[in-house]
């Protein structure tokens, strides 16, 4: 937008006050209203330069700000900041040991005792004693400004410090929206103690687990969303078991005749089953998948597959997103509740390069 790139060619305001031709629109010269209606249309890379112009500007973005639902903080261990938009990376900041570098290109730094540099682009460099303490106040510094919908924390944690989290609750607060776990593996004891740490809505585990599988269903508090890429060592009992909403498991090695079981133990079980809803991925071809065995006691079943339905999903990222279903297996549940199962392949379009399907299943409220 051009109008609001020259808005962003403002001057300071000791230096508005000292030149009578200037260049730019001065913004900080219109009625309030409408300020802060120029304010709110900012994107988060316009947003984030105004800021940083003086403190007044950065007072400005706090005070006038507006949600924006596809904004997210990234902070990942080791340390690093990244706000995306649409999932695309906007700015991003390091953060080093502090070095003799000066002259930090922000009037109004988060913290006197660290310095920013621009690394070119939107990419900036900021330098302290502790890189780590001084991500978590950037991150709020930019909390305070954006009102992120998502915060996305991403640990490798073969590397991560034990006062992570400590640090992170005394200047975030106890929320995580997203966290990603990687690294070569994890225990579940180790899970479960992050868990009690932080209020987590989606759990993106890249690591195997190793422990007692069993302790999934001991959560802390009932888990929105579960994603496991890896789900080596899971078996039957265990998913059926987890106290979460959703649970997806990626690269699946689930069996046709062991997804047959699922099917019927989540039938029979009715309200001893805690999941409502469960998406098994396998990395193969539908061709390969022999469904008759997959839906075998299904057979008198309701199947109208000119039937559409639309209930909450989870997409990619683990948000909530609308699924419009035609067709798929209607089952009563030993409970009178409905269990609908039904199979998801790529799109036309995407058979080239995806070989994939997932079975699913999931349980109406009504």
């Amino acid at each position: 937008m051009k109008f609001l790139e020259e808005l962003l060619r403002i001057l300071g305001p000791s230096e508005l006050k000292k030149s009578k031709k200037r260049k730019g629109f001065p913004v900080l010269k219109l009625p309030i209203v409408v300020l802060e209606m120029v304010l709110k249309q900012l994107d988060p890379v316009e947003r984030f330069k105004f800021s940083v112009l003086s403190k007044h500007t950065n007072h400005l973005c706090i005070k006038y700000t507006s949600k924006g639902s596809d904004r997210i903080i990234g902070i990942t261990w080791p340390p690093g900041l990244s706000i995306l938009c649409e999932d695309e990376k906007l700015v991003t900041f390091g953060f080093q040991e502090k070095s003799n570098r000066t002259n930090s290109i922000m009037d109004q730094n988060v913290d006197s005792n660290a310095t920013c540099h621009s690394k070119g682009g939107e990419d900036y460099v900021v330098y302290s004693e502790n890189p780590l303490e001084q991500a978590m106040k950037w991150a709020k510094h930019f909390n305070d400004i954006f009102q992120f919908n998502h915060i996305l924390v991403q640990i490798n944690l073969s590397e991560m410090v034990d006062d992570f989290f400590e640090i992170y609750k005394s200047l975030m607060g106890p929320r995580v929206t997203h966290l990603k776990l990687s690294g070569t593996s994890a225990d579940c004891g180790q899970l479960l103690e992050l868990l009690t740490s932080v209020q987590i809505e989606v759990l993106l585990i890249r690591t195997s687990i190793s422990g007692n599988l069993n302790d999934f269903k001991n959560f802390p508090y009932r888990l929105p969303v579960l994603r496991w890429e890896k789900p080596d060592g899971i078996t039957i009992e265990n998913i059926l078991n987890m106290d979460c909403d959703f649970s997806d498991l990626r690269d699946s090695k689930f069996t046709d005749e062991e997804l047959n079981m699922i099917f019927h133990e989540w039938r029979s079980s009715g309200n001893n089953v805690k999941l409502k809803s469960l998406s098994i991925k396998r990395n193969y071809i539908r061709e390969n998948v022999n469904y008759d065995v997959i839906y075998q006691g299904m057979e008198n079943e309701n199947q109208d597959l000119m039937l559409k339905r639309i209930f909450v999903w989870r997409n990619e990222a683990g948000n909530e997103c609308e699924l419009i279903l035609q067709g798929g297996f209607d089952v009563t549940r030993d409970d009178g509740k409905t269990l609908t199962c039904f199979t998801m392949v790529p799109r036309d379009q995407d058979l080239e390069d995806l070989n994939w399907h997932s079975i699913n299943f999931h349980v109406w409220d009504k």
